[in-house]
């Protein structure tokens, strides 16, 4: 129940960011910088909540030698869910926080699916399909990001819920 509620947050996040700003972004991270002010900090309470909702049961999912990989995603999801609340700030960490949760949350969750059933890495055909497609007729790259980060995260929810 817990991968279907941090789904549906997700995806209403994700409609409303992308309704607001009237395109679809570069990345997920960037969709907080389409809207206003207010927008940070109910960014941060999603990727929270997704994050503690994604726990238990990706813990659970996980084989038992592969565990920390999935704590250390959602960990490392928490710093993504920080950092828009840090860029203005004076150390300037920010962008480096966010760009190394965002690096160690995607590897450490892909790992841990790959290490304890490799078959749901078949999630991101899809993606690579349109990576492929989007090369091939040199188009722009402008939102491969956004569905590389989308494809992650739902490889991640579909293994919690059918693993």
């Amino acid at each position: 129940m817990n991968i279907i509620i941090a789904i549906i947050i997700l995806l209403a996040y994700t409609i409303f960011a992308c309704a607001y700003g009237h395109k679809i972004p570069k990345s997920l991270s960037t969709s907080v910088y389409q809207l206003p002010a207010w927008g940070r900090p109910v960014w941060t309470a999603v990727l929270v909540v997704i994050a503690f909702l994604m726990v238990p049961s990706f813990i659970d999912a996980t084989a038992d030698y592969f565990r920390v990989l999935a704590f250390i995603a959602c960990a490392s999801l928490g710093f993504v869910a920080g950092s828009p609340l840090t860029v203005k700030s004076k150390m300037g960490m920010g962008l480096a926080v966010h760009a190394w949760g965002a690096i160690i949350c995607g590897i450490a969750s892909q790992l841990a699916i790959a290490l304890t059933a490799p078959l749901y890495l078949l999630c991101w055909l899809p993606f690579l399909g349109y990576f492929v497609y989007v090369k091939a007729n040199h188009l722009t790259f402008r939102t491969v990001l956004f569905w590389a980060e989308m494809t992650a995260f739902f490889t991640t929810f579909f293994f919690c819920l059918f693993f």
